[in-house]
């Protein structure tokens, strides 16, 4: 018969079960102050089981994306530039210093995915005898261009710290927001 391997409800939900408490994260309870009890899931549990999963993270988008025509998904959209740095997640948040493969010093803008490629707007920094400055042109660049973060770039510079000309107009570096050893 060809329905002799299928387990019967009884034991297909005493499997499911069994894999709510290995893999799943139990609803938590929520009474507020009128007393209308609901339930949520716990939304770092299931961001960090998304990007365990292999064939889930591939699909996670990260950055906003540029795009050409019309807008089909929400990181498409304009709304992330309305943004003040301070409530853009670390890896949009802006003012990263790197060095570019050209030698080149930048602050980084921003990470944005534009044709398939992530760039990044920024900001050229001219390192001189009277500290370095940033310029206001704002230029398009490859993040396959970048070379060093901020960390390389002021352990080789002396006093290990960047000597800007006009402090301030100096960026935060690191962004306080990030893990030191993250900072690109």
């Amino acid at each position: 018969m060809w329905g002799s391997h299928v387990p019967s409800d009884a034991a297909f939900c005493q499997i499911q079960e069994g894999l709510q408490s290995v893999r799943g994260t139990e609803p938590e309870q929520h009474v507020p102050s009128l007393g209308n009890m609901f339930y949520s899931n716990n939304i770092g549990e299931s961001v960090a089981r998304d990007f365990a999963n292999p064939e889930i993270a591939k699909h996670v988008q990260l950055y906003p994306e540029e795009k050409d025509g019309p807008i089909s998904e929400v990181w498409q959209a304009e709304r992330w530039r309305e943004f003040k740095p301070s409530g853009l997640t670390p890896m949009f948040s802006r003012g990263h210093l790197a060095q570019l493969q050209d030698g080149r010093y930048i602050l980084r803008q921003n990470l944005i995915m534009r044709k398939g490629e992530l760039a990044s707007d920024c900001h050229v920094v001219m390192p001189n005898k009277n500290g370095w400055t940033i310029s206001e042109e704002v230029q398009v660049i490859s993040t396959t261009s970048f070379k060093y973060n901020y960390l390389d770039i002021v352990s080789a510079v002396p006093g290990d710290a960047v000597p800007w000309a006009d402090e301030s107009k100096a960026p935060v570096i690191p962004n306080p927001l990030r893990e030191p050893e993250l900072t690109t």
